[in-house]
């Protein structure tokens, strides 16, 4: 399998299913395709990406306990993954810390 099927797999894997230019194709921000560790994403995403909006006293009970483990350094981490999940949670946690400064990396 040649390295741009291979890539194009892992995006799609990733949930990258349609890639087009957009109005931030421009934009350079760090990414990586590499996968969080699994004690990360059950700590750091799983209770988080899927409450978000929809059940905010939820994600707010989750939230409280775990806030003063949450800082510039996790929120990048959260962000820089491709993978949808990891990257709206980085944003939920980006808002709520007030971290305007991310606002280019969020898009």
């Amino acid at each position: 399998m040649d390295s741009e099927l291979r890539k194009q797999l892992e995006l799609h894997s990733a949930g990258a299913t349609v890639q087009h230019a957009g109005p931030y194709s421009d934009l350079e921000v760090p990414s990586s395709m590499k996968t969080p560790s699994k004690d990360f994403i059950k700590k750091w995403i799983t209770p988080f990406y899927n409450w978000g909006i929809k059940n905010p006293s939820d994600f707010i009970e989750s939230y409280f306990p775990i806030r003063q483990e949450v800082d510039r350094d996790l929120i990048s981490s959260l962000l820089i993954w491709f993978n949808w999940r990891s990257r709206i949670v980085g944003a939920y946690f980006a808002a709520i810390e007030g971290l305007e400064d991310t606002s280019e990396h969020i898009g």
